[in-house]
């Protein structure tokens, strides 16, 4: 009966694939949000992210259009608004704290979405599941301990927008078997438009060249980031794909490091080596429940990849 048990190591070597080119992409993206801060408002550079990928994609999810006024098209909305508010809430952190605070509130949303999994009719969460992300987050804050005051209005856009993501991961688990990974994006592009606007304090600028190039960048990076953290959700599970979303924390930390100056080394050394221990339990804990036959997550991302076994 489980003749195929190779195919879904397969999906999780792909889903892992695209999860860390999401965070590749995340991590560059956070870096050039924070470049722009004190240029351009925050609303505005999520504004030019939605238009970017509704007009790169709008002529690959025409004919789908339609799914979106369906009952089933309801989890990608609820995939669009989480995603569109945590995008909104990670930018504005990004803007008004460092790169590495602003993804460590944000690397928090994988604690949600284990207790999200669990309330949802998923399997119950272990102490050590907790105990890997939890190293995960300190490992980031321990990085940057020292680098600047954090503010109570930071603590709680970060912990709104580590809120709204672990939802978004979880809808998004859901939306993968409802449409196509261009309609999901395409989504919640769309909708970060709209969040974008009714967000907005103030008015907005007319960017220069310069920042029309980084604006433009921001928005296609990001697009190619939800692209690759669709895939990485449609093959893995929601807990498995949700650990691979903090990896962004490396790539963002070394561009800011690149540029910046000063930063203690011991802190650097003890936080990376906390995150990179905790990033390599947590996965290691989600792909030995993907590799037993009985699990619920390897039934899961067998039909995930195609290969439904039938009966005798």
């Amino acid at each position: 009966m489980f003749a195929r048990q190779p195919a879904p190591s397969r999906s999780a070597v792909n889903g892992i694939v695209a999860g860390v080119l999401s965070s590749l992409s995340y991590g560059l993206m956070a870096f050039l949000v924070h470049f722009s801060s004190g240029r351009v408002p925050t609303t505005e550079v999520t504004f030019a992210v939605g238009v970017v990928g509704c007009f790169l994609l709008l002529p690959l999810i025409s004919r789908d259009l339609p799914i979106l006024l369906h009952q089933k098209g309801k989890f990608i909305w609820m995939r669009n608004v989480a995603g569109s508010i945590s995008i909104v809430c990670l930018a504005w952190n990004l803007q008004h704290a460092s790169v590495a605070i602003a993804n460590t509130f944000f690397n928090i949303s994988p604690l949600f979405v284990l207790v999200g999994v669990w309330c949802t009719g998923g399997r119950r969460p272990r102490l050590r599941h907790f105990a890997f992300l939890i190293l995960v987050v300190a490992g980031t804050s321990i990085y940057w301990n020292g680098h600047g005051e954090i503010g109570i209005v930071v603590y709680i856009v970060g912990l709104l927008g580590a809120l709204a993501a672990s939802c978004s991961y979880l809808a998004l688990k859901r939306a993968t078997k409802s449409g196509g990974p261009w309609l999901i994006v395409w989504g919640i592009c769309f909708t970060t438009t709209f969040v974008s606007i009714l967000s907005s304090r103030g008015k907005w600028v007319v960017p220069s060249f310069v920042d029309g190039l980084v604006l433009f960048s921001i928005g296609l990076i990001t697009l190619i980031g939800q692209i690759f953290v669709t895939r990485s959700f449609a093959l893995l599970s929601a807990s498995a794909a949700a650990v691979l979303v903090p990896s962004s924390i490396v790539w963002a930390v070394l561009i800011d490091s690149l540029v910046s100056t000063g930063g203690a080394v011991t802190h650097a050394i003890l936080g990376s080596l906390m995150y990179a221990t905790g990033t390599v339990l947590a996965l290691w804990e989600e792909l030995s429940e993907i590799s037993r036959p009985n699990s619920s997550t390897t039934e899961m991302v067998m039909v995930n990849s195609g290969h439904v076994c039938q009966p005798d």
